[in-house]
């Protein structure tokens, strides 16, 4: 799976060209991401024929239309292929696999596996600061 880990912008195929549809990260075998107004968790892994994702999304604020029909929430089904940074297949949901949309995904960034060799360093808050009217622990007017 490490090949496929990372971060991950997808796209889905509309009347008037390519969408953006959000960003994935895979990790592991899993996948957790998002767009503007939904949320999605789910599993990928490598089969014979390319790619494979099952992915529950859930919507928040207005719901859209995807593959047939509005929901809270769909499971879909993501099969394509891969060529290095790129991923080109289809979506369709379980419980109704005649809906479809083409999807493609482009490989952003490789997932640091070692927190303590980023670059910026993790900065302790002084609680003071973090009081309102208080700068550097002296209370201003």
């Amino acid at each position: 799976m490490a090949r496929l880990d990372g971060i991950w912008t997808a796209e889905l195929a509309r009347a008037n060209g390519w969408e953006n549809a959000g960003t994935l990260i895979l990790d592991g075998g899993h996948v957790r991401g998002g767009g503007n107004s939904y949320y999605a968790r789910g599993t990928y892994g490598l089969t014979p024929q390319g790619v494979e994702m099952v992915l529950t999304i859930r919507f928040y604020g207005i719901t859209r239309t995807v593959l047939g029909e509005c929901h809270e929430e769909i499971t879909v089904l993501l099969r394509g292929s891969r060529r290095k940074n790129l991923m080109f297949g289809r979506m369709t949901r379980r419980d109704k696999p005649r809906y479809s949309v083409a999807v493609r995904a482009t490989k952003e960034a490789t997932l640091a596996r070692d927190v303590r060799r980023l670059a910026s360093p993790v900065i302790p808050l002084d609680h003071r600061l973090a009081r309102p009217g208080s700068v550097g622990g002296k209370t201003t007017p």
